[in-house]
């Protein structure tokens, strides 16, 4: 019994140092993607240099000019999300996930930072889903009726679908006004 016990203990703090091993690395990679965009900014490489679009411009091509750090942004946010997630419990974590939500959600509708208006509209929808969706456990951690919790998560998962329809359909249907971007997705001299 003994024995078992010693080898549970040992085992939790080997997955807990694989944890923050893995979660380190996320954090250099993310660290190592800012400092090469910033970089290739900083040179003019970022819509010059063939090398340059074929490494990296699938991190900054959907993104406005202003904004090309923007996929650096959210990796950043879910790996926020993901040490919340790890790190805190109760109303903590309930705390730092509407922080972390709605201030994602407000640098969003600042900085609108797709060049599609339709994707903006989309990352908006998505983000202010998780804001509600976030109110909606505070109220079940108050303990609100498990139905109205229910009810409250349909809402939100019905009108966020609901609001999604549209900017979806126009992406589909390739009729969003995506100036500065080509049928390849690459920035065009107007963006």
């Amino acid at each position: 019994p003994h024995e078992c016990v010693t080898n549970a203990v040992a085992c939790r703090d080997t997955c807990h140092a694989r944890r923050k091993m893995a979660l380190a690395a996320c954090a250099l990679v993310i660290a190592i993607l800012a400092w090469c965009l910033r970089r290739a900014h900083a040179s003019g490489a970022l819509h010059t240099d063939e090398s340059t679009l074929r490494a990296y411009g699938g991190l900054y091509l959907r993104y406005s000019e202003a904004c090309y750090y923007w996929e650096v942004v959210i990796l950043a946010r879910k790996l926020l999300l993901t040490l919340v997630l790890k790190l805190l419990t109760g109303w903590m974590q309930m705390a730092c996930c509407f922080a972390l939500f709605g201030g994602s959600l407000a640098l969003q509708r600042r900085c609108e930072p797709f060049m599609s208006d339709a994707l903006n509209r989309l990352e908006a929808d998505a983000l202010a889903a998780c804001v509600a969706l976030v109110v909606t456990g505070a109220c079940a951690l108050l303990g609100a009726p498990a139905a109205y919790v229910f009810a409250a998560f349909c809402v939100v998962a019905v009108g966020t679908a609901a609001r999604m329809w549209a900017p979806l359909r126009s992406i589909w249907k390739g009729e969003d006004g995506d100036e500065g971007a080509d049928a390849d997705g690459a920035a065009g001299e107007g963006g």
